[in-house]
Order: C-alpha cells, then sequence, then structure tokens
C-alpha cells in the first residue's frame, strides 16, 4: 500500500498487481495516469477505478421527486462553483464515461449500479 502521485507512480516496471483509486480519477491528468498505470503493471494485472453516483434517487413520503430534484441541484452548483479546471466535474456527473472510454485497455468492463436496479 503506497499514497502517491497518480501521474508519477513510484514503483517498477511491470511490477504492480493492482492499482484502485475512488472517487479521484476525475482529479488526474488521465493521459499521463493512464501511462503510468501500463508502465507499472504486471502483465494481466488490474485497474479499477470508482466513482460515485452523481445521479441520486431520494425517497420520502409522497414527495420523492421535489427532493430528488432539490438534491441534484445543490450537488450541481456546489461542484461547479467549487469545482475547477483540474477537477472534471463533467466526468463525475457522466459516472465517468469520458475516463473509462479513455481506458488503453481492450479487456475493459463496466460495472454499474443503478437505484433503479435494486
Amino acid at each position: 500500500y503506497m499514497i502517491g502521485s497518480a501521474e508519477k507512480l513510484p514503483f517498477e516496471d511491470e511490477s504492480v498487481d493492482l492499482i484502485t483509486a475512488s472517487v479521484a480519477a476525475h482529479w488526474f491528468n488521465t493521459e499521463e495516469f493512464f501511462s503510468e498505470v501500463s508502465r507499472v503493471l504486471k502483465p494481466r494485472g488490474c485497474m479499477a477505478l470508482f466513482c460515485m453516483e452523481a445521479r441520486t434517487d431520494l425517497h420520502y413520503k409522497d414527495c420523492s421527486q421535489a427532493v430528488t430534484d432539490t438534491f441534484m441541484a445543490a450537488f450541481n452548483y456546489v461542484a461547479r462553483e467549487y469545482g475547477s479546471e483540474r477537477i472534471s466535474v463533467e466526468a463525475m456527473l457522466s459516472e465517468y464515461n469520458d475516463i473509462f472510454d479513455a481506458v488503453p485497455f481492450e479487456d475493459k468492463t463496466r460495472v454499474t449500479r443503478r437505484s433503479e436496479e435494486h
């Protein structure tokens, strides 16, 4: 276990079995990060990126839609107001679609958990 810069991983080439990042990839320079991941992962190594589900359905009595709409409006305001060029708010709101598309490995899998599936 080690904490470090995503764009300059402190590991030798092909020396890592697993790389994880939780609610963080929207902070990375993805091109540099994926270059480092490609460099340090062992053959058949694994990378797992986790993100929060920005679209949330809240339920309360007979006003679930109003509560959900209010929460999402507040979330979007805070994300845009306090975001910066370094933080891709759009990446979070799109559930990392652009980041997933940029993953340079052919054998990638996207796993999602949607609230309507519960």
